[in-house]
């Protein structure tokens, strides 16, 4: 399913030498992003329900792009496919 997301649009998902920030300069006026949080490991010490700050964080960072976080903790695999293939994102990154 995630070999539907383009990887040669940043170096972060395996393109070219850009650097990591280059989908903010890539050419395209608006670009699908999906970060993942991943689920909770069963081995987790202290388990937590908070937000995932750290992609809200850098969500606000990409004003000029449409950005969607999904939270693995909370959301099943196959939704995360459903998701996947019902809109055609540019760039994925898990944390």
């Amino acid at each position: 399913m995630l070999s539907k997301i383009r990887s040669d649009v940043c170096c972060m998902a395996g393109g070219s030498n850009r650097c990591c920030s280059c989908f903010l300069r890539y050419p395209f006026n608006e670009m699908k992003v999906l970060l993942i949080y991943p689920p909770q490991s069963p081995c987790a010490i202290a388990p937590s329900n908070f937000e995932p700050l750290t992609l809200e964080v850098l969500a606000s960072t990409l004003p000029n792009h449409e950005v969607t976080v999904f939270d693995m903790r909370f959301e099943t695999l196959s939704a995360l496919e459903h998701l996947i293939q019902a809109r055609d994102f540019d760039l994925a990154c898990c944390l």
